[in-house]
């Protein structure tokens, strides 16, 4: 117990558990709560750069106006190319939905036997047949939904790889909230 302690902090959801059978792997495309935080993301940061390019263009086209008066239009040649470029920074393009591993295991401890969905590629530990575990996680279901965990069979922590978007969201999200605060009462 005291290697868990030091390891992770919390209380785990199966302290002492016997891992039956390999779990069984499988994939599955990203959920509809990461398809919309990503889709979010994207559209307040697309928001967010919309003044700055509209400014860019602005400066462009007064550069086009001059130096076509001017008879100078050739020298704006090679920034046209870098103009077409400005829309495909700010679009939301549908790419392949990346495929996340799945591990599906039963877990048995004093008190009964119990299903682990671990979702996310392991990044730190293992878990095989016979390993004794602790699962750090949130019932749903009937299912244990895992988050973290301890394989007192190798002395390692079990950690598994989060989708970024949903913390990505939350940042966009702070800064206009903080840009609106700093707005609002500069205007008073």
């Amino acid at each position: 117990m005291d290697n868990l302690r030091l390891a992770i902090r919390g209380t785990p959801q199966i302290e002492r558990g016997l891992v039956l059978g390999d779990p069984n792997v499988y994939f599955e495309g990203a959920g509809i709560a990461d398809r919309l935080a990503k889709f979010s993301s994207v559209m307040l940061l697309s928001f967010l750069l919309l003044p700055i390019f509209i400014g860019i263009f602005a400066i462009y086209l007064v550069f086009v106006l001059l130096f076509s008066f001017l008879r100078l239009g050739a020298l704006l040649s090679p920034f046209n190319y870098l103009i077409l470029w400005f829309p495909n920074l700010i679009s939301y393009r549908r790419r392949p939905v990346r495929q996340t591993p799945v591990r599906l295991f039963r877990v048995r401890d004093n008190e009964g036997e119990y299903e682990v969905k671990m979702k996310g590629e392991l990044i730190q530990g293992d878990v095989k047949q016979g390993d004794i575990v602790a699962i750090f996680g949130r019932w749903r279901r009937g299912s244990l939904i895992f988050k973290k965990g301890f394989n007192y069979r190798i002395n390692s922590a079990i950690r598994v790889k989060r989708s970024p978007w949903p913390k990505i969201m939350l940042a966009i999200i702070s800064t206009y909230v903080f840009v609106g605060i700093l707005c609002y009462t500069r205007g008073r």
